[in-house]
């Protein structure tokens, strides 16, 4: 699946004309390491030596400086491994931690319906019931939010928001200040029209908080993660990363430099903000596309094709599927990443990547390799 156009969790959806040329730093021209693989021996070898091949090539073709994957086939670990490095001197690892993006919203829609199944909330709760004064909320409900087609334009695309955000990336945005951007009344659109936007996911988790009296955060570990058992993910609204951090560097403000720890307050409300590993990655991508915290029925509703993008590619609660395969992809602050599971043949892929200094600041190659390796393990099911 590409980084479609109206699914970008960074600058990129706003606009390209933040991307600048990429000035090469020579303390990160240091020769790619490699971490070594692990994986099972035995008849999984040739797929194993094939996807490094593709992974490797990714990272010289594309000057990253990292990739970090994990694929599985079932429980059988294909290949688990870290290439590249993630600051000069220091070698990528599979321990590393790296900021998630719109892998929460696939952990708020889990919520949302978890919170529906103990009969909390109802899909069909209005917006107005928590927020009598915001605009049109009497026409919007839980659903259109998490399905993206409540209407409300995204934050993100605006562009006296893109011009504060290029000019301090380190502020600290309250979740008042991004909505204000998105509820503008002249810019709502149709409501059960895909639009897709960062605002309505900032309202659900604004929304889910007030339902229930507790903190977001507090719900996601308690309902979520916790159940999952993702020890390597954490939630912050600041720009700490728990250690060993893998570090990130972007030209998108018109200059290489280091992107790390630039505020991701921005990106979506307080409770959804993330850091993980590539194995929790992977063990989302599992348990998210086989619905291993829903029921049969909540599963079918949460990877239902409600709204159509392309042809093979849709988007249903909080999560894509394109050709089979349930995915989110996010991009922003020079981290992109993936994770795509296809159920027919449980297979399972999660990668993270990070720029060099001639990659393309808003391009996710994640979703490049992920691609590559689809193409491989199942070609009746090309991711797009």
């Amino acid at each position: 699946m590409i980084t479609h156009s109206l699914h970008v969790s960074g600058l990129r959806a706003a606009t390209a004309v933040l991307a600048g040329p990429a000035l090469a730093l020579a303390l990160l021209a240091q020769p790619a390491t490699a971490q070594p693989a692990t994986a099972q021996a035995g008849p999984g070898a040739s797929a194993r030596a094939h996807i490094l091949a593709l992974a490797r090539a990714e990272l010289k073709r594309d000057d990253l400086n990292s990739v970090i994957l994990s694929v599985r086939e079932g429980r059988r670990d294909i290949v688990t491994t870290a290439l590249g490095k993630s600051m000069t001197a220091v070698p990528a690892t599979t321990a590393m931690h790296f900021r998630i993006g719109s892998v929460a919203f696939a952990y708020l829609s889990t919520l949302l319906l978890r919170l529906r199944a103990e009969h909390r909330i109802s899909l069909n709760d209005r917006l107005s019931r928590w927020f009598p004064k915001l605009p049109h909320a009497a026409q919007v409900t839980l659903a259109m939010l998490i399905e993206a087609r409540a209407g409300y334009a995204d934050y993100v695309a605006q562009p006296a928001f893109v011009r504060k955000l290029e000019a301090n990336p380190f502020r600290q945005w309250t979740q008042r200040e991004l909505i204000a951007y998105g509820i503008n009344p002249k810019l709502f659109g149709t409501p059960g029209k895909l639009r897709y936007a960062h605002t309505n996911f900032v309202l659900l988790g604004m929304a889910l908080s007030r339902a229930t009296g507790e903190p977001l955060a507090r719900l996601m570990r308690r309902q979520v993660l916790g159940p999952l058992g993702l020890t390597g993910t954490d939630i912050t609204s600041t720009p700490k990363i728990p250690s060993p951090v893998l570090h990130a560097f972007t030209s998108e403000r018109g200059k290489y430099e280091e992107s790390t720890f630039w505020s991701p307050s921005w990106t979506c409300g307080t409770g959804e903000i993330m850091t993980g590993d590539i194995t929790d990655l992977a063990r989302t991508a599992q348990d998210i596309g086989t619905g291993a915290l829903l029921s049969r029925r909540d599963y079918r509703m949460q990877t239902a094709r409600i709204s159509r993008i392309k042809p093979g590619v849709y988007y249903g609660m909080g999560l894509f599927i394109d050709h089979g395969w349930i995915t989110q992809n996010p991009s922003f602050n020079g981290f992109n990443a993936i994770f795509a599971y296809l159920p027919p043949q449980h297979i399972t892929i999660a990668i993270t990547t990070t720029l060099g200094p001639k990659s393309i600041s808003f391009h996710n190659y994640s979703t490049d390799l992920a691609r590559q390796i689809a193409r491989y393990l199942a070609p009746g099911h090309p991711l797009s």
